[in-house]
């Protein structure tokens, strides 16, 4: 999320209001519709932003809102507030002619229009509502004239989730969504929102019937301060009440050193790609199912760091993923490894309605993961890892990581074309989010600013294990 965003203010203020709530409850929590109306009626003053809404339609914005932070919504992981759209005033057409229009003569506007929809009317050009979004207006206008205007939530998803009904409101396309959350990290009005396990996290560490392990992300890295590092951050989580903590990137250097195997074995297959990326995995099953061969057969750093921690209970414990990611929040359906998810915004609310904050504790060192573990959480750090382990002069490997998911569907395809016909064997890292996990959805600063945190943590960590 944009740090500097209203919208992120306002789901923070959400967060951390449920989350003072769920420490006050009677145990077990039980949540019911008069207490999600309290809660909104409480944060509706503060919500309220220059009149942008009515009192009346901001209180139900702000319950939808509550009821999802509450994990009480449809059940879904992502999930369209369609009284927060405004239809972004301009409907479905994407193409404008501002007032530079100087209605020249040689009106090339109008003479490559192929539905011939431009018309003059006072002297400017207009685009009639049979325009199709071709865009060739805009390509011949000499002057720039005509503007290209996009809906950031549907430019935003790569795989044509985003949907909108006759009032031009969103809708999500549950069977085209694969849970990125790069919709709701883009729409300006806070007309996405996600559902969240917090209330299941406090009542799990205020119940104690069974330990409850932290599982963060190597992403972690720079997300709560320039003056929070890792070890503070695993210090503050045992404050707060977590058993135990275990970084994802101990699995991640399984995963690593499971997939430069799995290339072994597979060398004549001539491809394959990562499986840590929930989004572009189920994106694959969707839109490219003839390529679902090319996925590694591994599971996921989350997956598999939940599966050791499970192991070594016996089952009798609660695992508790934290990271940057809200496709995560759909992938521990895929198997038993993790209980509960929660983005780095959604602990910091945690941590604020517990009077706790990270950079004031006492560092306790982390050091379950070697470096090549902690390098997933950038583009690049997936097939970067493995080939740190392949012997590249017995197995040489063209590697590629395209940035979003559109990009890693579009290169996945384009390389599985190009090594049937070709030799040698080609590794494709895709991901649904541009830099990777430090730019997923439920991320709290800017890139560059945890890029550089990350690169530390990789460094700091050990070559070797």
């Amino acid at each position: 999320m944009n740090p500097s965003s209203t919208i992120t203010k306002i789901r923070r203020d959400i967060y951390t209001k449920v989350a003072n709530w769920a420490q006050e409850q009677p145990l077990p929590i039980e949540i019911t519709d008069e207490d999600i109306k309290t809660l909104a009626s409480q944060l509706v003053p503060s919500a309220y932003y220059e009149g942008r809404y009515s009192p009346e339609q901001e209180l139900v914005i702000t319950e939808q809102r509550v009821r999802l932070t509450m994990n009480k919504g449809s059940g879904k992981v992502i999930n369209a507030i369609t009284e927060a759209c405004n239809s972004c005033m301009f409907g479905k057409n994407k193409y404008f002619i501002t007032a530079l229009c100087q209605n020249c003569t040689g009106q090339l506007c109008r003479n490559n229009c192929p539905k011939n929809t431009i018309s003059i009317v006072n002297n400017l050009a207009v685009i009639g509502d049979a325009c199709i979004g071709c865009g060739k207006c805009a390509q011949n206008c000499p002057y720039g004239a005509i503007l290209a205007v996009e809906r950031p939530c549907e430019k935003s998803c790569g795989v044509g989730a985003v949907k909108f009904d006759e009032c031009n409101k969103i809708i999500i396309d549950e069977e085209s969504c694969v849970s990125c959350g790069t919709c709701l990290a883009a729409c300006p009005l806070g007309a996405i929102d996600d559902s969240t396990q917090i209330v299941d996290t406090i009542q799990a560490i205020r119940t104690q019937g069974l330990p409850v392990i932290a599982l963060p992300a190597p992403a972690l890295a720079g997300q709560f301060g320039p003056k929070v590092t890792p070890a503070h951050f695993k210090a503050a989580l045992l404050k707060l009440g977590f058993n135990e903590v275990v970084e994802v990137a101990l699995g991640a250097d399984i995963v690593a050193q499971q997939e430069m195997e799995e290339i072994v074995e597979r060398y004549g297959e001539k491809i394959m790609t990562n499986s840590c990326c929930p989004s572009y995995l189920m994106a694959i099953k969707n839109k490219l199912p003839k390529l679902a061969s090319a996925v590694s057969h591994t599971r996921s750093p989350m997956r598999v760091t939940g599966q050791l921690v499970r192991d070594k209970h016996k089952g009798k414990v609660i695992t508790v993923f934290i990271g940057p990611c809200s496709a995560k929040k759909e992938e521990i359906s895929w198997g038993d490894e993790i209980d509960i998810v929660l983005t780095f915004e959604e602990m910091v609310a945690i941590f604020k309605a517990s009077g706790i904050d990270p950079a004031k504790e006492t560092p306790v060192e982390m050091n379950d993961a070697t470096n090549i573990g902690r390098m997933f959480a950038h583009s690049g750090g997936v097939v970067g890892a493995v080939a740190k382990l392949l012997d590249l002069e017995k197995y040489p490997v063209k590697i590629v990581y395209p940035t979003t998911l559109k990009g890693s569907l579009r290169t996945l395809k384009l390389e599985a074309g190009k090594a049937a016909k070709g030799d040698g064997f080609t590794i494709v890292e895709g991901m649904a989010c541009p830099a990777g996990c430090i730019s997923g959805s439920g991320t709290i600063v800017a890139v560059n600013t945890s890029n550089r945190a990350l690169t530390k943590y990789i460094n700091d960590g050990c070559n070797e294990k």
